[in-house]
């Protein structure tokens, strides 16, 4: 700036200083404009500028944008975690956030996500339980719920494999030869050997 003002007259050096000094001065008020902006976007859904001057609005309404964008993002966020969690737990949906349609959306869909996720891993365990029990007895865990009973039993009766080991180890077990059945268990069998061994039982005891 003074190489600018060097060799000029002190009235236009005093001139220039004052225009460069307002020049930086409005610079420095749009931004405080765009940053109050922002903080209100922040803070709240809709933009309230009632109280800026005329020539900062368009600064005010950016900084707003800019904030409001940041606050839609977090409270989606926050929604689709509540969302997953209560779909988790199969209770009650209940977005805790209505403001805006998209907040409802993100908590739903990730409603559905924990819901699915929870219906799949008691299938899962029921279907892995098939493989170990004879009998279906439906954990205590599983037994408190009527959905959670449902889908475990849904895993226990989906595990073909079992049903097949199951079938095969009872019609051994009603046979003269049990006891050799009991002895040698066939290969394919052999991963699930002790539900073979119970239906063997079963299949002796019928």
């Amino acid at each position: 700036m003074m190489q600018h003002v060097a060799g000029k007259s002190d009235a236009y050096k005093q001139a220039f200083k004052a225009t460069y000094a307002a020049a930086w001065s409005l610079e420095e008020q749009k931004k405080t404009h765009f940053e109050k902006g922002k903080e209100q976007g922040l803070a709240q859904e809709t933009m309230d500028n009632s109280q800026v001057a005329p020539e900062f609005k368009v600064n005010f309404a950016d900084g707003f944008k800019v904030g409001n964008k940041e606050r839609v993002e977090k409270i989606e966020k926050e929604q689709a975690e509540l969302g997953e969690k209560t779909g988790k737990e199969l209770a009650e949906k209940n977005p805790g956030n209505r403001e805006k349609e998209v907040y409802v959306k993100a908590y739903e869909t990730a409603y559905e996500k924990g819901y699915k996720s929870t219906k799949k891993a008691v299938e899962k365990a029921g279907y892995k339980y098939a493989f170990e029990n004879y009998d279906l007895k439906v954990p205590a865990k599983y037994e408190r719920n009527e959905l959670l009973k449902k889908w475990f039993t849904e895993g226990f009766k989906s595990n073909k494999k079992a049903a097949e080991i199951r079938e095969e180890g009872y019609k051994k077990g009603d046979s003269w030869f049990s006891f050799f059945y009991k002895s040698f268990v066939p290969s394919e069998y052999k991963e699930h050997k002790e539900l073979y061994e119970q239906a063997i039982e079963k299949g002796k005891t019928a």
